[in-house]
């Protein structure tokens, strides 16, 4: 069961990450508590996490962090999802 929770499209994204980017609460719960990989990340770089944290979904973001979520993780360019925040905020 857990390789079909962690399946990946060819951008790399699982249901994780996709539920995640869309503020789905109940199904990123669900897939967590069904052992899903929260620090997988996109073929860019991006986990859970961050796009999350990008799109505002503070409940998940508090669900992944409760979870073991790698706070440091990086895009490829070496952002974590921190600075990305920062530099959000300052451009508002």
């Amino acid at each position: 069961m857990k390789l079909l929770l962690d399946i990946r499209d060819t951008d790399g994204k699982t249901l994780l990450l996709t539920a995640a980017a869309n503020g789905q609460t109940d199904i990123v719960r669900t897939l967590v508590s069904a052992g899903a990989d929260v620090n997988t990340q996109r073929n860019d770089g991006a986990s859970a996490l961050s796009v999350a944290s990008q799109q505002g979904h503070l409940e998940i973001v508090n669900i992944l962090l409760e979870n073991q979520e790698h706070i440091e993780t990086r895009y490829n360019e070496g952002h974590t999802p921190l600075w990305l925040e920062l530099k959000i905020s300052a451009l508002l």
